[in-house]
C-alpha cells in the first residue's frame, strides 16, 4: 500500500511538474500577449527643432506617444500622405528604409507603455530635377504600422521635390 501511494505521488509530482512548466508562458508568448498599438491610442507630432539638411537633403523627426492604459507595440514603417495648405492631397511617394540621414536602420518591435515615445525620420530632396515640382506640405496624414486610419499631423515640410519622402522604421531612438 505504501509503495502504491508512493508511485501515485511520484506520478502526480511528474504530472504537476509537466503542467506547471507548460502554464508559465515563454518570453515569446508574453511578447505576443502585448497587443499592437492602434491609431486611436497614439499621438504623433513633429519633434521641434529636429530638422537637419545637407547637400540638397532635408530630414525631420516625428514622435509617436502612447495614450493607452496598457502596453502596446509598433513594428515597421509609417504610412505618409502629404497635404497642402488648402487641404488637398499632394501626390506622395513613400520610400521605406534608407534615407540620406538614416541608412539601413533595422525594424524593431517597440513596446510602448502609457506616455512612452517612439520615433521615426522623414527625409526628402529639395533640389528639383528639370520639370519637377517641389510642393510644400501643411499637414501629413501619418498611418501607424499595420493600421488603416491616419492621424492628421501639422507639419510644414518645404520643397518636397516630386512628392518623394523616405521614412525610417519606428524606433526607440530619435537619432537618425
Amino acid at each position: 500500500m505504501v509503495r502504491g501511494l508512493m508511485r501515485l505521488l511520484g506520478v502526480g509530482a511528474v504530472l504537476l511538474g509537466t503542467l506547471g512548466a507548460s502554464v508559465i508562458p515563454s518570453q515569446e508568448a508574453r511578447a505576443a500577449a502585448i497587443p499592437r498599438c492602434h491609431t486611436g491610442g497614439l499621438y504623433i507630432a513633429l519633434v521641434p527643432n529636429s530638422g537637419q539638411g545637407a547637400t540638397g537633403h532635408l530630414d525631420v523627426v516625428f514622435s509617436v506617444r502612447s495614450l493607452t492604459q496598457q502596453p502596446c507595440f509598433l513594428y515597421g514603417y509609417p504610412g505618409i500622405q502629404l497635404i497642402n495648405a488648402s487641404g488637398h492631397v499632394i501626390v506622395t511617394h513613400v520610400l521605406w528604409g534608407t534615407g540620406f540621414f538614416f541608412t539601413n536602420r533595422p525594424k524593431e518591435q517597440v513596446v510602448l507603455k502609457t506616455g512612452q515615445i517612439a520615433y521615426f525620420d522623414v527625409g526628402w530632396t529639395h533640389l528639383p530635377t528639370p520639370g519637377q515640382s517641389c510642393p510644400t506640405s501643411a499637414y501629413l496624414l501619418i498611418t501607424p504600422p499595420d493600421e488603416w486610419t491616419p492621424i492628421v499631423v501639422p507639419a510644414t515640410l518645404q520643397q518636397i521635390c516630386g512628392g518623394v519622402v523616405s521614412a525610417s522604421p519606428i524606433s526607440t531612438s530619435s537619432a537618425p
